[in-house]
């Protein structure tokens, strides 16, 4: 097995391992609504802890807080496509 193909492997079980924080639930779907309120100044706070309540569960406070670093797509495609879909499912 190459290298390259170890690494493709390694992407695919890293994506369906729950601990992992690519992981993608079945259920997680773009424009998903995570926090049912709407943020206002006043409820800034409370919006705040529940959202990072809700990411962390999902294992995605670090997209969002910056702590995991986006993978290259050069040293590694496999793990930046991981990386790519999980940001952009966040972002939706």
């Amino acid at each position: 097995m190459s290298g390259k193909e170890g690494t493709s492997n390694a992407a695919k079980l890293a994506s369906m391992d729950p601990t992992n924080p690519y992981y993608v639930h079945p259920s997680d779907q773009p424009g998903q609504m995570l926090v049912s309120t709407n943020l206002t100044c006043a409820n800034y706070q409370s919006c705040k802890t529940t959202m990072v309540h809700t990411l962390t569960t999902k294992k995605k406070l670090r997209f969002v807080d910056g702590t995991l670093e986006m993978s290259s797509q050069e040293k590694d495609p496999s793990q930046f496509e991981l990386w790519n879909q999980c940001n952009f499912m966040i972002l939706s």
